[in-house]
């Protein structure tokens, strides 16, 4: 009889390893991620993560990658649906909470890791991150559809006032003990007008 090796097959292997990479670093911080803790996780030998990437360095890369790109392909479709500039604002910043809503792990991991730079003092710079750059970019055409000029200061001053509002909510609502008798989904309407 002939031995058959029977391959293992996952929907998503590349995705499910990330993910892992990131319930392992939001539980015990990245010095705990090793290639071998997550293939553990995912139940794959300890070989199939280089299949996918190169090194854990490698797979924190593609982790925030994956992340970045999942919140700011949600803030688009979201924007999408906006008819006027300051409906695109109010959309932005529902989603923005939304997303964080359904998704704690990933705030958890963005936002307590070093992740990215977000460089306030210069809005323009093509690597900041990139739902920071749609803030900006709604709130400039929020502005020019309201007949105003914004000086750089103030375009700073605009982007960061809605980011730290939104954010902020999150956050609170992301606090294992703060409790709150209402659905923080129900009460987005209410939280960002």
């Amino acid at each position: 009889m002939k031995n058959e090796k029977k391959s293992y097959h996952h929907g998503d292997l590349r995705n499910a390893l990330i993910e892992a990479g990131i319930r392992i670093i939001n539980e015990n911080g990245e010095n705990a991620l090793s290639m071998r803790k997550v293939s553990g996780a995912c139940n794959v030998s300890a070989a199939a993560p280089y299949a996918h990437f190169e090194s854990k360095e490698d797979l924190i890369v593609c982790m925030q990658t994956y992340v970045t790109e999942k919140f700011t392909n949600y803030l688009v479709d979201a924007k999408k649906e906006a008819s006027s500039a300051s409906e695109a604002m109010l959309a932005l910043g529902h989603a923005y909470i939304r997303f964080f809503l359904e998704n704690k792990q990933y705030f958890t991991f963005l936002f307590h890791q070093p992740c990215f730079t977000i460089n306030l003092s210069s809005l323009d710079n093509a690597e900041n991150f990139p739902p920071f750059l749609l803030f900006k970019d709604c709130i400039l055409a929020y502005n020019q559809q309201m007949g105003k000029e914004l000086s750089q200061d103030d375009l700073e001053l605009d982007v960061i006032s809605l980011w730290a509002h939104v954010h902020g909510i999150v956050s609170i609502a992301s606090m294992k003990h703060v409790t709150w008798e209402k659905r923080w989904e129900d009460e987005l309407i209410n939280l960002v007008r």
